[in-house]
């Protein structure tokens, strides 16, 4: 076996050569023969490929060489020679190869991307090419970026933005709003698949059905004034009658002609035009405003002196004959095109709501609750600012510790401006804010409402404004923003001492009425509301009672004095056991206080965690194994809400386990003059049957004819306009990647595009996209 070592670069040719002489001069050696010249020419190899060629061949060509080739190459060593050499011409080969296929490769690319550049509906090009320095490129981290400041909003977006100039609206301020938008919901096509494409057919013929009016209205009116012409001109010849029916005929014939083929290729077709049904929807919108025009040129001719009583009665015959083809076909059209009628009605009423309201534009409008003088005059340049997070308006809204339901407060806490707290006041609102100031001074001014809809579409943000508008205009209301919380972590249940069956929650309640009085403890001292005997017995024991009654300074033994509401409430910060008996007696009073000037109001957000079916309260004396959990219904911090807005979420799996209350508070809704809110929640492990028997529930009692009927209203998602607003409102406080960028994702329509697929027009995601 031959070792070679040598540091020559092994390429091609010369390798195998180098190989060769290699050999050539180790067997020299060996056999102790001359070949000095060989082993002197291949030792000068070093310097460069072309010397050891040319050394090469002269050494080959010298008599010496000539005589020693015989003795030291072998047939063997000739024919390894020979095989390098080929695989050296097949490696070049492959290379070639190679080269020319890469350049196929990218001239194809390049016909490819010139077709897809050139397709209609996409007005922007992109490089189809990332370079690797591209890809590695680093980006830019947050110790690199400037500071924020109002200088970086974009002209667009300050445009853009319409703020109250009053920051917190009242109740009634909100519902005089005019030209907010209006969302659908329930119409998306992740949900509720069959109402949206019933919906969806009917707006591809509402659309169809305006192109085609925009074509033909300046040739059916021709054609009609024509037609007015010729029958007033007419002979009574009935050969002429005859001649003059066939021209109308041919008329219509050819107009359908045209329109079908102008619609076709029109501009706002191109994808409808697609459409198996698209001739049928041409021609029966056609059909239909022949009708219509015909109808009303008859309704705008005045009467002529000639025409007679049965003229006019024929003429009315044939009307009312044209009105029922009319129904019969635009009835047969539509089970041909949507299926279901309710849709289309909804479709319809839409498009009319929007010509009726052609000139006026719809803008969504903020509220602003932070307020420079309760809130602080935090500076948004300063580091130490101590401007809080959320409003003071809006307490107990704290700052999500481990993550919760609702994204307002965590965009409050993203953003940069921190002196502006805003919230965008959608149709919904105003629904919810006409409910509450109607019909007052009728009856019972109490109202109850619920609210629901899809996860993260704002209902948190739509009761907080309403709390905020509510506290604006003088109420008094008892903010929940928590359910979830409150029907997991009372530390400890204990059952009440006076009323059999029920549970008391005591630090919850001392909470609960220690932050009405953080709210709105000079109102409630301005009501001036009195507790009678009979209202203290009612949840007080007498040893109970009696305590009270030293801590106002009442002597009465017999305790039946009089003691203020605003008494009761403090004594419960004394003593925490007594602190639901406190509440209870503070909800009941409220509720039903007389005041015109002040109304109470409860706003619970989370509502249906309170029907969870494990439920997360034991106690041994409602069940001895402590294994059924307590119903919310029967603790006192939940019971005048449950019992209130009446909803049931009873399931078949359920139907055993619910007990009745033997001593429920009887609701009197003519007692009652407070009103309650209460919202669902999407973002917590509720059972579906739950959520969904409470929204049936209240849709129907909205149904029923009582006294206080319950006002259900869905959040529907965001709408376009609304997403437009949202994003400028991100950019003017500095949210996200828009907090520096300077209009450059608000003027891009392929970002906003992108981020309104991403998002599906949902606020929660749509913050979390444009953080991202």
């Amino acid at each position: 076996m031959w070792r070679l070592t040598t540091n020559l670069p092994k390429k091609g040719v010369f390798a195998a050569r180098h190989y060769v002489g290699v050999r050539r001069q180790q067997q020299t050696n060996n056999n102790g023969g001359g070949g000095v010249r060989l082993r002197r020419c291949f030792t000068n190899c070093n310097t460069n490929n072309a010397t050891t060629a040319a050394v090469m061949r002269s050494s080959s060509s010298s008599s010496i060489v000539g005589n020693s080739l015989p003795s030291l190459i072998s047939p063997s060593t000739s024919s390894r020679q020979h095989q390098n050499h080929h695989d050296a011409d097949n490696s070049i080969n492959q290379t070639e190869e190679e080269n020319e296929e890469r350049e196929r490769y990218r001239l194809a690319q390049e016909v490819i991307n010139a077709e897809l550049d050139a397709r209609t509906g996409r007005p922007w090009q992109d490089p189809w090419h990332i370079s690797e320095e591209q890809w590695m490129s680093t980006n830019t981290t947050q110790e690199n970026l400037a500071d924020w400041s109002p200088d970086f909003v974009s002209r667009v977006s300050l445009e853009r933005i319409q703020i109250l100039e009053n920051g917190i609206p009242t109740l009634e301020e909100i519902s005089k709003l005019n030209n907010l938008p209006v969302g659908q919901p329930g119409l998306h096509p992740s949900e509720y698949t069959k109402k949206y494409a019933s919906y969806r057919k009917s707006w591809y013929y509402e659309s169809v059905s305006k192109t085609v009016q925009e074509l033909a209205s300046d040739r059916v009116t021709k054609l009609l004034k024509a037609a007015t012409t010729k029958s007033n001109l007419k002979d009574s010849n009935t050969a002429s009658n005859t001649n003059d029916w066939y021209d109308k005929q041919e008329s219509v014939d050819i107009l359908f002609e045209e329109i079908q083929e102008e619609v076709l290729h029109h501009s706002s077709m191109d994808i409808l035009s697609k459409h198996p049904d698209f001739q049928n929807w041409v021609g029966r919108s056609l059909e239909e405003y022949l009708t219509k025009s015909m109808k009303k040129q008859k309704q705008n001719s005045p009467a002529t002196s000639t025409a007679t009583t049965t003229t006019q009665t024929e003429a009315k015959k044939e009307a009312e004959k044209e009105d029922v083809a009319t129904a019969a076909d635009a009835k047969e059209g539509e089970e041909d095109s949507a299926g279901k009628t309710v849709e289309e009605h909804l479709a319809a009423a839409i498009a009319e709501k929007n010509e009726e309201d052609d000139d006026a534009v719809d803008i969504p409008v903020f509220m602003d609750c932070f307020d420079p003088i309760i809130d602080g005059g935090g500076n948004m340049d300063d580091d130490t600012s101590t401007t809080p997070i959320v409003p003071k308006i809006l307490h107990p809204l704290k700052v999500h510790k481990h993550g919760g339901a609702g994204k307002m407060v965590e965009e409050w806490e993203l953003s940069a401006h921190t002196t502006t707290k805003r919230i965008m006041i959608r149709d919904t609102t105003k629904q919810i804010a006409h409910t509450l100031i109607s019909d007052e001074g009728e009856g019972s001014s109490s109202k109850r409402i619920y609210v629901h809809g899809k996860k993260g579409v704002g209902k948190s943000a739509t009761l907080a404004s309403i709390v905020a508008s509510s506290r604006k205009s003088g109420y008094i209301v008892m903010y929940m923003p928590d359910g979830d919380r409150l029907s997991k972590n009372g530390f400890f249940v204990t059952p009440n001492t006076h009323r059999v069956g029920m549970y008391d929650l005591q630090d919850l309640s001392q909470e609960a009425i220690q932050q009405l009085l953080d709210s709105h403890e000079d109102d409630i001292e301005k009501l001036n509301l009195i507790v009678s005997p009979k209202t203290l017995h009612k949840y007080f024991k007498d040893t109970q009672l009696k305590r009270l009654n030293e801590f106002c300074g009442n002597e009465d033994a017999t305790n039946d004095q009089n003691i203020s509401l605003m008494d009761v409430m403090k004594y419960s910060k004394e003593r925490k056991v007594h602190a639901p008996m406190c509440y209870s007696i503070m909800v009941n009073e409220l509720m039903s206080q007389k005041s015109s000037d002040t109304k109470f109001l409860i706003v619970m957000d989370e509502f249906n965690c309170l029907y969870d079916h494990q439920g997360h309260y034991f106690h041994m004396s409602y069940d001895d194994s402590v294994r059924k959990s307590i119903p919310c219904n029967q603790i006192n911090l939940f019971e005048p809400i449950m019992n209130f807005m009446n909803l049931s979420s009873t399931t078949n799996e359920d139907d055993d386990d619910d007990d009745e209350v033997d001593n429920a508070t009887n609701v009197d809704d003519d007692s009652i003059t407070a009103s309650v809110i209460v919202g669902s929640t999407e973002s917590h492990a509720i059972r579906r049957e739950i959520t969904d028997s409470l929204t049936s529930s209240a849709t129907t009692n909205a149904t029923t004819a009582t006294a206080t009927t319950t006002t259900c209203i869905e959040i529907p998602r965001f709408t376009s306009l609304e997403v437009d607003h949202i994003l400028a409102n991100y950019e003017a406080t500095g949210v996200g990647k828009l907090r520096s960028d300077r209009g450059d994702t608000i003027m891009n329509l392929q970002e906003v595009e992108y981020l309104k697929m991403c998002s599906g027009s949902i606020g929660q995601k749509l913050l979390d996209v444009s953080i991202m």
